[in-house]
Parts: structure tokens; C-alpha cells; sequence
């Protein structure tokens, strides 16, 4: 089981996209080289650590030309809250669905499925939209302040879980999304997307290398990742803040790292942020909150959609542990 701290964000940070760059840093302008340490990166308990050891840092290189991101306001969502209604599988996950209003009599939309942090664990389906979980998509989707095109283009769904997130339970929660018997939504096995916050974001990665039937994943601030190799084809946008003292930013900078060896060709980005806020109601120092700058950027849904599985995508392989 992946573990380890999680919890939502409070305002905006600023950060600098160094080009065509697979790594991105917040600093006010791009360096020739950084550094991307490997040395211990555990201040939560995690099940998988990353393959990059030894105590010389690696570096990679940041290329001139940055643009900066846009703010969390910077494109309209919704005018008036929306009520998410709640899905029960009852072989998996209960859950807070979003779907956008415009959609057309059995129009196949693209599914972005959000995993909560451990912050959210403990209460129950609708601690999903906790204070503490400002930012991310559930909670600007319920406020009415999501951004357009993630509010008018996506299903949103985010499941709840008291027990960390078990890659076969996943698998099978999706099975219950894709039968629109069941689920009543009407899915495009093309267009699966996954993210998540902290132990969200470990569980994101996890379940995309386990089933393989995500078009792409988007951890943030992750507590843990499989084993590079494993994520091997599969698109994946990571955001960390720096200064975050939860989880440290070398989870995703190692992973990244580590992907950028083993498979150049493949698309894998990872935006770093000097200043991440602090979740609400903690101190500001945590910098833990990373989620309210990376889910405010209309250019990763936009990222999202320009990926796709080549086919249906099979279900998942034969997973060992419960569920």
C-alpha cells in the first residue's frame, strides 16, 4: 500500500517554464544546469522508492526561453457552483462525479480521475472537498472556480478511500466507470487520464503502470513511484514545490530523471515551484499545496487531451494483493 501525507492548497505560485524543457523551475530565470539530488527523499513512508542512488548529483539541462504561468483567474470556469453527485461501486470506491453540461446525448468525454491525499482518509466521501483540499479539481469544480476547459471538457471523478490506494482496486473501479450500465456515464477508453495529490499522486502512478489504461498521469507532489521502468510509454506531467517539507521535490525529481534516461522519446515533464503555498490552515513554510498553481494551468488539461490510447485499452493484468 502507498502511503504518506496529503493534503490541498491556498493561493497561487509563481514559476518559469524553461522552453521545450522536460523539467521546468520556478526560479526568476532558466540556468544552464541543475541539479537534481539522489540522496534521501523520505519524510513519509512509501512502499516504492525510486532507483536513482549514489551521492553525486546527476544534473540536467534547462534550454533558454521560459514562459510564465498563467494565474488561477486567468481564464473563466463556471459562474455558479455545482453539485457533484456521489457513485457508489460496491466493489471498489464511492465517489463525487463531475460532467460537464454540454454534452451531447451519448458523446463520449474524456474521464480525468482525481485520487485524494491522506489528509482526506480519515473522514468520508465528502472530506473530499475539505478546506484543506482548496485547488484541486473536485473542490474548484464544486466552488464554481474551475477553469473552463476542465469544467466543459472533462468527467471528473474523484473516489474516496480510508485504506491508501491499491492499483487493483483502481483497475477495478474503472471497469465500473467505463460500464455505463452501472456508472451512467459515457467514458472514451481513448481519453483516461489520472492524477492526484501526495498519496494521490503515489497511487496515480501506480495504478497507470499497473493497468496500463491511462493516456497519461499527472502526480503532484507524489509520495512515492513505481519503479521507472514500469511507467515506460506513458506520459507523465509531475508538479513538486521546492520548499515542500511534507514530501520533498526529489521524489519527482528523481523519477523524472530516472525516465528522462531510461526513454528520452517519451513525454515526460516535471514543473518545480520555488514558493508552493502552504495548505490551508497550516503553516506557510509546509509548501505543500502545489496543487492550486499546477490544476490553475489551462495548458495541462490542454496537454491531457493531446493524448491518447491508440485503441480501447485492455483491462487491467492480473494484479496480486486485495482489494
Amino acid at each position: 500500500m502507498v502511503t504518506g501525507a496529503a493534503i490541498g492548497p491556498s493561493s497561487p505560485s509563481s514559476r518559469k517554464e524553461c522552453g521545450s524543457s522536460k523539467i521546468t523551475n520556478t526560479a526568476g530565470s532558466c540556468k544552464s544546469k541543475g541539479h537534481l539530488w539522489a540522496g534521501t527523499a523520505a519524510a513519509v513512508t512509501i512502499s516504492t522508492l525510486l532507483i536513482i542512488s549514489g551521492s553525486a548529483p546527476p544534473t540536467v539541462a534547462f534550454p533558454a526561453g521560459m514562459k510564465s504561468a498563467p494565474s488561477a483567474g486567468s481564464k473563466p470556469g463556471p459562474k455558479e457552483p455545482r453539485e457533484l453527485r456521489e457513485l457508489r461501486d460496491p466493489h471498489s470506491f464511492e465517489a463525487l462525479v463531475h460532467e460537464p453540461e454540454k454534452g451531447q446525448p451519448g458523446q463520449q468525454l474524456p474521464l480525468l480521475l482525481y485520487l485524494h491525499g491522506a489528509g482526506e482518509q480519515a473522514g468520508g466521501l465528502r472530506d473530499i472537498l475539505s478546506e484543506g483540499a482548496t485547488g484541486t479539481p473536485p473542490v474548484e469544480l464544486a466552488k464554481g472556480s474551475a477553469l473552463s476547459i476542465l469544467a466543459d471538457r472533462f468527467v471528473v471523478v474523484a473516489p474516496h478511500t480510508s485504506r491508501g490506494w491499491r492499483p487493483e482496486a483502481v483497475g477495478k473501479f474503472l471497469d465500473f466507470l467505463l460500464d455505463s450500465s452501472s456508472s451512467g456515464l459515457q467514458l472514451d477508453p481513448r481519453r483516461l487520464y489520472i492524477t492526484g495529490h501526495s498519496m494521490g499522486g503515489a497511487g496515480a502512478l501506480m495504478a497507470a503502470a499497473a493497468t496500463r489504461r491511462f493516456a497519461a498521469v499527472v502526480p503532484v507532489a507524489p509520495s512515492g513511484a513505481p519503479k521507472p521502468a514500469d511507467l515506460r510509454g506513458i506520459p507523465v506531467w509531475a508538479f513538486h514545490g521546492r520548499n515542500d517539507i511534507i514530501v520533498p521535490s526529489q521524489v519527482s525529481e528523481q523519477l523524472l530523471e530516472a525516465l528522462r534516461r531510461s526513454e528520452p522519446s517519451d513525454d515526460a515533464r516535471l514543473t518545480l515551484y520555488d514558493d508552493a503555498p502552504a495548505p490551508v490552515g497550516w503553516p506557510d513554510y509546509l509548501g505543500h499545496a502545489s496543487t492550486i498553481p499546477a490544476y490553475a494551468m489551462p495548458e495541462l488539461y490542454d496537454w491531457l487531451l493531446s493524448h491518447q490510447l491508440p485503441n480501447a485499452a485492455p483491462k487491467d493484468r492480473d494484479l496480486s494483493g486485495d482489494t
